[in-house]
């Protein structure tokens, strides 16, 4: 606990020292920089050597269906409580209805690509059966986990197992090794993304929109440190206290690195050592829900779209609402794949219900705070997903 509030204190002098020393981005950003990169290039080698190698070991189809069954379900039915939470609050709080808000409605939106419901489904196809090769390069983690899982299974079927055992157990050891040397630099880490991303947008344009910042923020904490626990309680996991308390790293490399994926060696070591979770079942369930499990971005964009409408006086219908929760819930899952993802997703909820696109213009300037706050919800998800496979494991 004490590192995690060494971590909490390089977070909080990294927003001080942006707001009284601005300016110094290429010189005190140059540590979390390198702190991301290093974090994403350990993404790829530890979902493949981990995943492929339990999967040899498990040699059980059966066993890896339930696993995936149970995340699948927690992972959907807090996504779906999260957009529910989302319209609750902002048809209550009715952000979009400020009239400070009002004149930014003249903002535009820079050029973004629509793509239409097939598309979109079709460009989720594509990266899920993707070459293991291109996708390793191109940092699709969920073409990388498909292809592990496969060929883990079906390695786990093959004679002469334990030499190609042996060799992905060594590799993941080593793997494990890189992740605490890096762990140790996390507060500097920390410090240095927090103090990039409030001196590069400062907090002037989250005051002008302050109703829709605090509608987000509000859902977003509710459904983290609410929802989310009592959830994994309920799917049998530890209580909340527990399970925030090992949460607590990987939350805070989330919010200042704004990445899931970048965060998952901190998820999978939170997940392994803190809460006891089984490494074969963190290591398929984390990387997947890294892919995959977005609440906070679901809940995001659902209070995005309304905020939106009511900027422009657009009365949603209970129908329309509905259409906006499910396009949220597809866009979210998907959105981890496309170019300019959160513009493009954000343009395929609008269109789905007739907004104006130009729209994205009024949301863009809160955008990479709000993002480092889903972020944050994200991960934490990810890592209930883990504890609810575990303890239907065990079960």
């Amino acid at each position: 606990m004490r590192f995690a509030l060494i971590i909490l204190a390089g977070l909080i002098l990294g927003v001080v020292a942006a707001l009284a020393w601005p300016g110094q981005e290429l010189w005190l950003g140059l540590p979390g920089d390198a702190f991301v990169a290093a974090l994403k290039a350990l993404i790829m080698p530890i979902v493949f050597c981990s995943v492929a190698g339990a999967m040899a070991k498990l040699g059980s189809v059966p066993q890896l269906m339930r696993w995936l069954r149970r995340a699948l379900l927690y992972f959907a039915s807090t996504m779906v409580l999260a957009v529910g939470l989302g319209l609750f609050l902002v048809n209550t709080m009715q952000p979009g209805v400020s009239s400070q808000a009002k004149p930014a409605a003249l903002a535009k939106a820079p050029p973004i690509e629509q793509l239409s419901t097939g598309e979109f489904l079709r460009a989720q196809v594509g990266k899920l059966l993707m070459d293991p090769v291109k996708a390793w390069a191109s940092g699709n983690v969920l073409g990388v986990l498909v292809f592990a899982l496969l060929f883990g299974l079906m390695l786990g079927r093959s004679e002469g197992l334990s030499p190609w055992v042996d060799l992905l157990s060594s590799a993941e050891a080593a793997l494990a090794r890189l992740i605490d040397m890096l762990i140790y630099f996390t507060p500097v880490g920390v410090f240095s993304l927090a103090y990039k991303q409030v001196a590069s947008s400062g907090i002037e344009v989250i005051l002008k929109l302050g109703p829709y910042v605090l509608c987000v923020a509000l859902g977003l904490l509710i459904h983290g440190l609410i929802v989310l626990p009592l959830a994994v309680r309920l799917f049998g996991g530890p209580g909340p206290k527990r399970f925030l308390s090992a949460a607590f790293k990987p939350v805070m490399v989330a919010f200042s690195s704004a990445s899931s994926a970048a965060t998952l060696p901190v998820t999978l070591e939170a997940a392994e050592k803190d809460l006891g979770i089984d490494p074969a079942v963190s290591r398929t369930v984390a990387p997947l829900g890294a892919t995959i499990n977005m609440d906070g971005t679901a809940l995001y964009e659902a209070v995005a779209a309304l905020f939106i409408a009511q900027v422009y006086g657009i009365d949603l219908s209970m129908g329309q609402q509905v259409i906006v929760a499910f396009t949220a819930c597809l866009a979210a899952i998907g959105a981890a794949g496309i170019p300019s993802a959160g513009l493009v997703t954000m343009a395929l909820v609008l269109s789905a219900v007739g907004l104006p696109l130009e729209g994205v213009g009024l949301i863009l300037a809160v955008d990479r705070f709000l993002d480092m706050l889903r972020t944050s919800v994200n991960v934490l998800g990810d890592l209930g997903g883990c504890t609810v496979v575990a303890a239907g494991d065990k079960d």
